[in-house]
């Protein structure tokens, strides 16, 4: 899996718009792999086989560094793929070692699992939709929360596991963890067995221009 960010939105009728957010942050990793040749992909673009320096452009959502995600995917049945995530708001390593030689295990039923481990990624089934704070949407504020949490293997979102990462507003934070917790989704599978699996998930808070 590249990424799993599912989104949920709420839009409302109002004549409100986010203002354009800082410019995005560069900064070089340098990237390794054992063994090397492995490709890296980091979020979504492929930049090459280790060893490499990348420069990723890291955007700020609300001033806030947005998440990073770096894989490397196997070359043979004998490598796996791996992958390093940089959280919200924190800065990047300057060099970030993956060892493919590291492959998941289903043994024990109570491991959670990363994005980029699985073989299929959760896909949501109902999504609930994140009520829009009253006094924020009357005073034409937009926002964002993103949330942490497992998806486990009935495809829902474990409560103890539930952290918020980022929030504009403490109400949107929340509406969010409301949404989350009454969602559901498809489980992530490893080798068709379904696992527990730790996702980010932004849910935007948008105002609808009439």
């Amino acid at each position: 899996m590249l990424r799993l960010i599912p989104v949920l939105v709420a839009f409302y009728a109002c004549t409100t718009t986010l203002p354009p957010g800082p410019s995005p942050t560069r900064r070089a990793i340098t990237i390794i792999s054992i063994p090397p040749g492995a490709v890296i992909v980091v979020d979504h673009d492929t930049v090459g086989p280790a060893p490499l320096t990348a420069h990723p452009n890291r955007r700020r959502i609300a001033g806030t560094l947005d998440e990073l995600l770096i894989q490397a995917l196997p070359t043979s049945d004998a490598t796996c793929r791996q992958g390093h995530r940089v959280d919200f708001g924190m800065p990047a390593a300057d060099t970030v070692v993956l060892d493919m030689r590291r492959c998941p295990t289903i043994e024990d039923p109570s491991r959670i699992f990363d994005v980029w481990e699985v073989d299929e990624q959760p896909e949501p089934i109902s999504k609930s939709a994140p009520h829009y704070p009253d006094g924020l949407r009357q005073a034409g504020i937009e926002g964002i929360a993103v949330l942490e949490c497992v998806i486990d293997t009935s495809g829902r979102a474990e409560p103890a596991s539930l952290r918020v990462l980022l929030a504009t507003e403490r109400r949107f934070a929340k509406s969010a963890r409301k949404a989350v917790l009454q969602s559901t989704y498809k489980p992530a599978r490893v080798r068709d067995h379904p696992v527990r699996v730790r996702v980010s998930i932004p849910i935007m808070y948008s105002i609808r221009r009439r």
